[in-house]
């Protein structure tokens, strides 16, 4: 199960009262490990900032996904998940290099259940071939 503690107003420091609302909730699998979240297709002829418009797209259609089947955010962040920076950077550079289409599929590395986080694999197809995973 999942309990979360949300407060129903905003409250200063040492406020004697708060008032509270309480939920619980079964914390079910809602990703399989391997499971496609979301993909996307790429072409070679993009420049490099449109490439990385369509990563953030495809990390916007995981948000989608994830916000659809209720995964909740860190409490603290408010993010669902996070990828490595040199993951991402080692993405970028490789797929710059490549001469034809290809296709970027965001993975579930392990089971993902309601209480979260998101952790993905980003995984590059070419012809239905798996080229290289990131993570």
């Amino acid at each position: 199960y999942v309990v979360r503690i949300l407060s129903t107003r905003n409250y200063l420091r040492r406020e004697t009262k708060v008032s509270i609302a309480a939920d619980v909730i079964l914390n079910k699998k809602v990703f399989n490990k391997g499971e496609v979240i979301a993909s996307l297709q790429f072409k070679p002829s993009l420049q490099p900032q449109e490439t990385a418009e369509r990563v953030s797209r495809l990390f916007s259609l995981v948000r989608f996904r994830a916000n659809s089947k209720e995964v909740l955010p860190d409490p603290i962040t408010g993010n669902l998940g996070s990828f490595s920076t040199n993951a991402l950077s080692e993405l970028m550079e490789t797929i710059g290099a490549y001469k034809t289409n290809f296709e970027i599929r965001a993975v579930a590395k392990e089971s993902i259940y309601l209480s979260g986080p998101l952790s993905l694999e980003l995984v590059v197809v070419s012809n239905g071939i798996e080229i290289k995973r990131f993570s």
